[in-house]
């Protein structure tokens, strides 16, 4: 399936938290979480303002399918670059308790089944915003008990 292929996915904001000064962790619901299956290490689109602004997916699928929340980490700085970012929480922060849309999920970085039950080791690197989808694939791989070490 491509981009344009995605429907639309009603989600509600339930909170913003600080996870440092520079990141803000996003927690949305998926309202059918039927309508959203994704591997940990993919991504989604939210939908601001009809633009569509991708994030990693930072929660791991089993736990997803426990209680259809989304995490989402968000760098917020003063920095002109990450100005949309503030945008973006800015809309977030006005819309909890609300609606919102998202489409996905997206990408190919995922840890794929072949890779989940072999006795080798594997390396997982990430610097900043990148250790969302590390988080998802790391937790993912404690909670099926993988003997990747």
């Amino acid at each position: 399936m491509n981009k344009q292929d995605k429907s639309k996915i009603q989600t509600q904001v339930l909170s913003l938290r600080a996870l440092s000064s520079q990141y803000i962790e996003v927690i949305i619901k998926i309202t059918n979480k039927n309508q959203f299956d994704f591997k940990a290490g993919q991504y989604l689109n939210l939908l601001v303002s009809n633009k569509e602004y991708p994030f990693s997916i930072a929660t791991n699928p089993i736990d997803f399918h426990k209680d259809s929340k989304i995490h989402l980490h968000i760098k917020t700085s003063n920095e002109i670059r990450h100005k949309k970012n503030n945008e973006i929480l800015e809309h977030l922060e006005n819309n909890v308790n609300k609606d919102i849309y998202i489409t996905g999920p997206y990408g190919k970085a995922y840890l794929r089944e072949s890779s989940q039950n072999v006795d080798k080791p594997i390396l997982l690197i990430a610097g900043g915003g990148g250790y969302s989808p590390i988080n998802g694939i790391l937790k993912y791989l404690i909670e099926i008990k993988s003997p990747i070490k």
